[in-house]
């Protein structure tokens, strides 16, 4: 690509300034002010969309004093012969025209034939920006703007600032950016957590694997403890039997014991007929003693009495002997209580014991299915295991060769390129004809490089297929 031409209208100090350029190097002398790096903002403006306010603070400060709008219109030839112009105005808004003519700004490409330029359609400032780049031959992927700061217009501090990096590290990221082999390197950091992510994942299996198999452990123990709860349910089931056979004597005991209170209840009405008639007496033998010192009247009545002591001394044994059976009635009724409470707690404790049984029953079956499952699943490979404890070598192999290779893949590439240009005249750092090398056959420096980096890749390539043959073989074994 060579530029023909650039012209500035309002641009600063060039009111109305067009320059023409020939091939080769071209000198802009000038004192200051003169606008010598003005005509350099201006081409990476206009050809590569660099924004103004890289160059200046403030857009106005990009336009002449008093100026509301510039343009500024650059032609160039492209490698094929082609003679193309490109404009861009300043202001607002600011846009890009690749032909200059009066009217509304429009998106246009204009290719030059028979001093015509033919107006080409673009739908928007991308298809724009991306069809420049493939004329200039810059179509790499990295937007234009970056390319003219990085490469082909950086500031003077910009472009020595890598030169005196004192950190190695920093220095070779910062060329490595500049001549776009940077790739390999983002992609490498980018895996770099896949491959952590990978490992984590491979502890949380073999964590959970050693659970496992401490489950499997113990399994020997769960069934003896089963069969200890199976011969307590035996022994507890044998106990609740008994109870309740007890139980049914208890029954019976207790209906005796309501027929006893009721002959008791009918005692008891006796002996209170029987504290009647006493009550009686008392009264009759209070009203006898008033007269005891009186003769036979008094001894007669005590006589008549006689027979009721008897019988109040009988009534006193009788009630004595009825008190015996109703301390010995409540002691029954008591048991009796103590008795249907044992039950009711037997029968909760049995309903207990059968639900607890099922549930044993229950996770016992669930942990056979488990074990079984477990045990299908847990089947040692000796290849497997084998080849666990070599794959974390096989891998950090795999990374390093392939890390190296990319490094050689990017090598080649900028011989590649380095090649073509010097084939073409053109210096492979500037981008443009070189008189060093003009009208003189090249040496032939790249080819003994490019084939031992090709031969040095394809071993690598080799090593990188036979490290992933070690690495499935076991797998293709066992199926």
């Amino acid at each position: 690509m060579q530029i023909l031409s650039i012209h500035l209208k309002n641009i600063k100090s060039h009111r109305d300034t067009e320059l023409t350029f020939s091939a080769g190097i071209n000198v802009l002398s000038g004192p200051n002010g003169a606008g010598k790096s003005t005509v350099f903002e201006a081409i990476g403006y206009a050809l590569f969309g660099v924004d103004a306010n890289v160059f200046v603070t403030n857009v106005d400060r990009f336009l002449s004093i008093g100026a509301k709008r510039g343009e500024i219109s650059v032609t160039f030839r492209t490698d094929g012969d082609e003679n193309w112009r490109v404009s861009r105005t300043v202001g607002t808004p600011a846009k890009w025209l690749l032909s200059r003519e009066s009217g509304p700004a429009k998106w246009l490409l204009a290719r030059e034939s028979g001093g015509i330029f033919e107006v080409e359609e673009h739908a928007g400032i991308e298809e724009t920006e991306a069809r420049i780049a493939e004329l200039l031959g810059l179509a790499n992927g990295r937007p234009l703007a970056e390319q003219f700061r990085l490469v082909i217009g950086p500031f003077q501090n910009d472009f020595l600032g890598p030169f005196v990096i004192k950190q190695a590290t920093r220095r070779q990221e910062a060329f490595d950016e500049i001549l776009g082999i940077d790739a390999w390197r983002k992609t490498y950091k980018g895996t770099s957590s896949l491959i952590l992510a990978i490992q984590k994942k491979i502890e949380i299996l073999d964590t959970e694997v050693k659970g496992k198999q401490e489950q499997i452990a113990v399994l020997p123990e769960r069934v003896a403890e089963l069969e200890v709860i199976k011969a307590s349910l035996v022994t507890r089931t044998t106990e609740l039997k008994e109870r309740e056979e007890a139980l049914s004597k208890s029954a019976v005991q207790l209906r005796i014991l309501d027929l006893r209170k009721e002959q008791l209840d009918k005692a008891e009405n006796e002996v209170k007929q029987a504290r009647a008639g006493i009550e009686s007496g008392k009264e009759h033998i209070a009203s006898q003693k008033l007269l005891v010192g009186q003769s036979e009247a008094a001894f007669k009545t005590m006589e008549q009495s006689r027979p009721g002591k008897e019988s109040f001394e009988k009534a006193e044994a009788t009630l004595s002997e009825l008190r015996m059976k109703e301390k010995e009635r409540r002691a029954v009724e008591k048991e009796l209580l103590s008795l249907e409470k044992d039950a009711e707690r037997l029968a909760q404790e049995h309903d207990l014991e059968v639900r607890e049984i099922g549930k044993t029953e229950q996770e016992l079956a669930d942990e056979d299915k488990k074990l079984a499952e477990a045990r299908n699943t847990l089947i040692p490979d000796e290849n497997i295991v084998s080849m666990t404890g070599r794959l974390p070598g096989l891998r950090k192999e795999v990374d390093r060769i392939k890390a190296e290779r990319s490094l050689l893949e990017g090598r080649r590439t900028a011989l590649l390129e380095g090649r073509e240009k010097l084939a073409e005249g053109i210096c492979p750092f500037f981008q443009e004809p070189c008189r060093n090398v003009a009208g003189n056959e090249p040496k032939d420096v790249f080819s003994g490089k490019l084939e031992e980096i090709d031969r040095t890749m394809r071993q690598l390539e080799d090593q990188i297929l036979k490290l992933g043959a070690r690495r499935n073989r076991p797998n293709h074994a066992r199926a």
